[in-house]
């Protein structure tokens, strides 16, 4: 079975030349700018209009790395649940074509009993777009992977670690580049909305997971994708991952000008 498309002419064009055109003007305002090997990266998940530019930047620098598997982790919006839906399918499709899926991985991953709320949910995926916003940047940077959707609902520790055991098990630093589907603050004014968002830039750089739940406990900080995150921090400090690099922070009203209710984005990568 095929995941369909269902944010093509929403979030980002419905028509391969349009899509292609669009990201690759993404991609030509960019410089390559190092040599290092991309583990894990965060990507805004909003219309291309609002956050394209910040998600081409954090997935510019892979492109000369020969991945295998992207594992995408992003948040539920729409359907509410307590756990982790794998996408049990054959392929998710784009405009682009079709994106193959890890099954094998997939189903040693969903067969796993360790866990009993690491599932594949159908509803998870039935309007939700954090995964899919992601596909066409790798489809255009790496046409040949493969791929293991995940959408995180409620989640406790046991779940992120479990799913980060998952991962580490299934999959290898060498091989494998994790993606966090996340944007940060939302409908704040800009300068509230600033203050939060590079509170939440410095404990990410300092890979501080304990004091990035507590601080969104407090609402100090405002990451609709932090489960994503958290469960992205684990699995590479299980692989020893040392680097954690901001390379932009954006918001909404960048575009708009209005500066009044804006959300924020942020552009990282991990090695």
């Amino acid at each position: 079975m095929i995941q369909e498309s269902r944010f093509a002419g929403l979030f980002y064009p419905n028509t391969r030349h349009e899509l292609e055109s669009s990201i690759t003007t993404f991609f030509n305002s960019l410089t390559y700018k190092k040599e290092e090997d991309t583990t894990g990266i965060i990507m805004p998940h909003a219309g291309y209009r609002y956050s394209g530019s910040v998600a081409a930047e954090s997935i510019y620098d892979t492109q000369t790395k020969r991945y295998k598997t992207a594992v995408i982790v992003g948040p539920s919006h729409h359907y509410q649940f307590f756990g982790a839906s794998i996408l049990d399918k054959k392929a998710y499709e784009t405009p682009l074509g079709n994106m193959h899926i890890d099954e094998k991985k997939v189903k040693v991953i969903l067969k796993n009993k360790t866990n009993e709320h690491i599932i594949y949910e159908p509803k998870a995926y039935k309007n939700e777009h954090s995964i899919e916003v992601i596909l066409p940047f790798l489809q255009i940077l790496h046409p040949s992977i493969t791929i293991i959707p995940i959408v995180i609902g409620q989640y406790n520790n046991k779940l992120i670690e479990d799913i980060a055991h998952s991962i580490n098990q299934n999959c290898n630093a060498e091989e494998t580049l994790v993606i966090t589907s996340t944007d940060f603050s939302h409908f704040l004014s800009a300068e509230q909305a600033k203050k939060k968002d590079l509170k939440a830039v410095a404990l990410i750089k300092e890979k501080n997971i304990e004091k990035l739940k507590i601080e969104q406990e407090k609402k100090t900080i405002q990451l609709c994708g932090l489960g994503p995150l958290l469960i992205m921090m684990t699995i590479l400090n299980q692989w020893e991952i040392q680097t954690a690099e901001h390379l932009t922070y954006y918001h909404s009203g960048m575009v708009t000008g209005d500066f009044s209710s804006v959300v924020g984005y942020n552009s990282f990568r991990f090695y």
